[in-house]
């Protein structure tokens, strides 16, 4: 499942631990899980492009995320050291973000 929100020609995909085999079966060699969000550039959106990506350093991405347009994405992220699954988290979405 790919959770995706669009606003002002930007869009926000969630990563995050996949439970694959939970449901179906061993994962396929070579399509482990990534973590964090993909920032996508939908100012055509029958040809979106992917222009960034945000990664939390941690083993459970994100979830739960909300955009609404404008500067900032709210997350529920993971964060290095912290114990449990997720914090929130907001993103500035205005600089470049390194990929």
């Amino acid at each position: 499942m790919v959770k995706l929100q669009v606003a002002d020609g930007i869009g926000i995909t969630h990563m995050q631990q996949r439970k694959f085999d939970m449901f179906f079966g061993p994962q396929p060699e070579g399509t482990e899980f990534d973590e964090g969000i993909i920032v996508w550039d939908f100012s055509n959106p029958a040809h979106p492009k992917p222009i960034s990506r945000w990664h939390t350093g941690t083993r459970w991405g994100t979830h739960r995320n909300f955009y609404s347009g404008g500067r900032y994405a709210h997350l529920t992220a993971g964060a290095p050291g912290y114990k449990g699954s997720s914090t929130a988290s907001s993103i500035s979405l205005t600089r470049p973000i390194p990929r």
